[in-house]
């Protein structure tokens, strides 16, 4: 699904709509549903429960569930990030990764697997964005003093932390890519960003007034 840049452009586009106090957990919340591959124990069930049962669709009701116990929830911020990340990986796959396939497979002479085009592409585009993007210096300091929380059954606060921690090492490792972006652009997906940030704003506040 979307890489961590993504989520958080779109969270920080949604952020303008909602009302935040704890900007550290919100952040923290848009990138934690991907905790799960820093546990030991990680399994495609543990993350289909950290996503809230949506990978393999567009049904938008388990997000609607899930804000629906927010009240149960200790950190309301961290838990409307979370809700944002699930909103965008379904808007990211219903739109911008069904555009990468119908653009893959429209190439006569593909260079890679699909699965490796992908990720040529969009770690491509996450690294630019983490280069470029004017809120990334603030959002990565507020990342610093997140300390997440634990979502009983759907993800626990250590997997969050890791996650963190991951995220702020991973862009400043060095890497090399011998192949150019194919499939997709920066462009698009700032855009995207723009575009569902501002639906997940309007989802989530449609349920809680």
């Amino acid at each position: 699904m979307a890489l961590p840049m993504v989520h958080l452009g779109a969270a920080e586009a949604a952020r303008k709509y909602l009302e935040i106090n704890s900007l550290p957990s919100y952040y923290l919340g848009a990138i934690a549903p991907d905790g799960v591959h820093m546990l030991e124990e990680y399994t495609s069930q543990i993350k289909d429960k950290s996503h809230l049962g949506t990978r393999r669709g567009c049904d938008t009701a388990p997000v609607a569930e899930f804000l629906g116990r927010l009240p149960e929830f200790e950190d309301r911020d961290y838990a409307l990030g979370y809700a944002v990340h699930i909103l965008t990986d379904i808007e990211w796959k219903y739109s911008f990764l069904g555009e990468f396939r119908r653009r893959y497979q429209a190439d006569s002479s593909p260079v890679q697997e699909r699965n490796q085009a992908y990720y040529n592409d969009a770690d491509q585009i996450d690294l630019e964005l983490y280069r470029t993007w004017d809120r990334r210096e603030e959002i990565w300091q507020a990342l610093k003093s997140a300390e997440g929380c634990e979502l009983p059954g759907i993800l626990p606060r250590k997997a969050a932390q890791l996650w963190n921690a991951r995220t702020l090492k991973w862009y400043g490792e060095p890497r090399q890519f011998e192949i150019p972006i194919r499939y997709m652009s920066l462009e698009e997906a700032a855009e995207f960003m723009e575009k569902v940030g501002k639906y997940c704003a309007g989802f989530i506040n449609s349920l809680l007034v």
